[in-house]
């Protein structure tokens, strides 16, 4: 187990055993417009802090439980993402708040096992959503 805190929150991660979920040819991964231009954006693009951050909890960044697409804002997709880890989170110092969807930002949600793969189902887990714009990247039109 890992110890993480970010934004106030002490997150016990069992790093080894998300990894290996992740790891899973098991694990769904949509191949929809949106999902394939977010694979070929995200690893350019996301913040430094994020980036560690998934890394530090066993997380593949390039397989969320979901990724959500809401429409262009200017030359970006708005995305709000879900990724999910075996763990606990100590809230007591987490701040109440809605994720912040006018910026990049990202909420921890115990417990919260909607979109979460099956692989996960026998576990404690944690949902972390993101929220954040990335560039269109795919040699095709936006069918937004």
């Amino acid at each position: 187990m890992k110890t993480i805190i970010n934004k106030g929150a002490i997150i016990t991660a069992d790093f080894n055993s998300t990894k290996k979920i992740h790891s899973s040819e098991d694990y769904f991964v949509c191949d929809c417009q949106y999902c394939r231009n977010f694979h070929e954006a995200i690893e350019e693009h996301i913040p430094n802090d994020l980036s560690e951050l998934l890394e530090n909890l066993g997380i593949d960044i390039l397989k969320p439980s979901e990724a959500v697409e809401y429409g262009m804002i200017g030359n970006t997709v708005h995305y709000i993402v879900d990724y999910h880890f075996i763990g606990r989170i100590d809230d007591t110092n987490y701040p109440e708040a809605e994720l912040d969807t006018e910026i990049t930002d990202h909420r921890f949600y115990p417990n919260d096992r909607s979109l979460s793969s099956k692989l996960f189902d026998s576990f404690d887990i944690v949902a972390l959503r993101i929220n954040l714009l990335l560039p269109w990247k795919l040699n095709e039109k936006y069918e937004g």
